[in-house]
């Protein structure tokens, strides 16, 4: 992009039309041409609002369009997601860090200014810090889905084996933040309405509706997400078959502590429940870095093979018609990464156990 920023002018814009009596998702000229917006920058336009009005609510608070004061707001959102990839990088394999921070992927999430990287701050960080808390973990994974939804996904990490699926704990701390979510979740048509959707740049297996060539041929499109969605739930189905390739996986689990295997299989559902449901662009990508942090210290093949392929997709950018290439990519991301959140699932159940507190000892697995 030409100013930076670009997909939070959005909210800068709602918050000055909201108090022109416009509403949060409104339209008209303020909407669509909001001149006070340009005299930040001549090149500066707004997107559809397509988030929470949560965020245009917050921002409207301070009654401040000037481009400073949103400079200053983006200038957050990149802190607040560096600050989190740090935190996790020293605490799962510092050395790591430059790999992720520096990605493209990470670069556009910090460049456009999107709100994924707040969210990724307010999803993973308190998972470290209420580590003995599965209250305030479920409280604050209820915040962070009032932030952007899809981290709703989160709750089948931390969902047990069989009825109830549920601690006492987890749903206290859900319902806390249950207002805040619901809010947001209401809104849900909003957001889809405003959302472009893209192939290049972009994952998930309806993505490959606006592919070359298939965006003109819908039918053709939907056998192929079919033929997709078949082939991988049968290469999913072949490797749970494989005892020896179960027993290096859970060889690797072994040593993760219990805090370790949560962030593992947060960050592995929300990959998963946002490729099968939503047409995501690139910088949702940031969300599978901690599975990659936690994953690397493993020495089985299939541990290496994964770290492998988030490496790639993450880097392949870089390439000529590189983000085009990493929508494919991560196709076989979601394949390796569904059989690694079984395993964890299962190594969770075994430590925590189906009818003790989500929380185990903080020694976790590794003793």
């Amino acid at each position: 992009m030409d100013y930076p920023g670009a997909d939070i002018r959005n909210i800068q814009v709602a918050a000055h039309c909201f108090r022109e009596g416009v509403p949060y998702y409104g339209s008209g000229s303020c909407i669509s041409n909001p001149e006070f917006l340009r005299t930040g920058d001549p090149r500066a336009s707004a997107p559809a609002l397509n988030y929470p009005a949560l965020w245009v609510k917050v921002y409207g608070l301070f009654k401040d369009d000037s481009e400073e004061f949103f400079r200053k707001f983006w200038t957050a959102n990149a802190l607040l997601v560096t600050a989190a990839m740090v935190i996790l990088a020293f605490r799962f394999n510092y050395r790591s860090l430059p790999l992720l921070l520096f990605s493209p992927v990470t670069l556009l999430a910090i460049e456009r200014g999107n709100i994924d990287a707040t969210t990724f701050f307010f999803t993973f960080i308190p998972l470290l810090v209420f580590s003995t808390s599965a209250a305030l973990q479920s409280f604050f994974i209820g915040v962070a889905s009032s932030l952007k939804i899809f981290p709703c996904f989160a709750y089948f990490a931390v969902a047990r084996r069989q009825p109830p699926y549920f601690s006492k704990a987890i749903i206290f701390g859900a319902a806390l933040a249950a207002p805040l979510a619901v809010a947001s979740f209401v809104e849900i048509p909003h957001l889809i309405h405003g959302t472009q959707l893209a192939f290049a740049a972009a994952y998930g297996i309806s993505s490959l509706k606006y592919a070359p060539y298939l965006n003109s041929h819908l039918p053709l499109a939907y056998l192929v997400m079919a033929l997709f969605l078949i082939g991988m739930a049968v290469c999913i189905w072949g490797m749970t078959k494989n005892p020896q390739l179960s027993v290096t996986v859970d060889a690797d689990l072994t040593g993760v502590s219990f805090i370790g295997l949560t962030v593992l299989g947060v960050s592995c559902a929300i990959y998963l429940f946002t490729f099968l449901t939503f047409a995501n662009y690139a910088y949702r990508l940031i969300f599978v870095m901690p599975a990659f942090l936690v994953l690397c210290n493993g020495r089985s093949h299939l541990s290496k093979l994964v770290c492998g392929n988030i490496l790639f997709t993450l880097w392949i950018p870089f390439i000529p018609h590189g983000w085009t290439v990493q929508n494919l990519t991560c196709f076989p991301l979601f394949v390796l990464l569904a059989f690694v959140f079984l395993r964890v699932m299962r190594m969770r159940f075994a430590l925590a156990g189906v009818h003790n507190t989500e929380i185990a000892q903080p020694s976790g697995a590794a003793g």
